[in-house]
């Protein structure tokens, strides 16, 4: 990929919303879809959050099966449901923790963006519920870009907080 991609203005699209200026960027690379939105927010001092998709699937078949052998399962109540849970979100994690590994390999621009910046896992990284687990970065991190004015038709230079950046494999034709 070419990393003067995040300089297009021709990839960014620009909103407005009651936290203030948000810009989106996306392109692709291969099967890759690859997401960032950053912006000029209240939200501006919250660290990056990394998501990612394509690593291993985890088999939770026998942590599945022990639940049921327990009835109506709470954590606490069948210590081998229990451990069979922790060994396949431990599995989860080390999977995901490969994947990030392989992207930043992969992807120039990633690897621009994410070096020297320490990335931990957390399920609970863009919902309070677990619904988006991914990386939280070890800051903000901010990059200049190349982005639509509010005037239109023309482009600005902008250092920017990176709220998030999200690589996914996009579905086959």
């Amino acid at each position: 990929m070419n990393t003067d991609a995040i300089f297009n203005p021709t990839n960014w699209t620009r909103t407005f919303t009651d936290e203030g200026t948000h810009f989106h960027f996306r392109t692709t690379e291969g099967d890759l879809q690859i997401s960032i939105t950053a912006g000029d927010t209240r939200r501006a001092a919250v660290k990056t959050r990394v998501y990612i998709d394509g690593e291993e699937p985890v088999d939770f078949t026998e942590a599945e099966r022990l639940s049921r052998g327990a009835g109506t399962y709470q954590r606490g109540e069948c210590l081998e449901a229990d451990k069979a849970w922790d060994a396949g979100n431990r599995q989860v994690i080390k999977n995901k923790k490969a994947r990030a590994a392989e992207l930043i390999n992969e992807l120039p621009l990633i690897a621009e963006l994410l070096d020297g910046v320490k990335l931990s896992f957390n399920r609970k990284a863009g919902c309070s519920c677990g619904c988006s687990a991914g990386f939280i970065a070890d800051r903000v991190i901010r990059a200049t870009a190349i982005v639509p004015s509010w005037r239109k038709g023309e482009v600005e230079e902008r250092y920017l907080p990176i709220k998030a950046i999200s690589v996914w494999t996009a579905a086959k034709a």
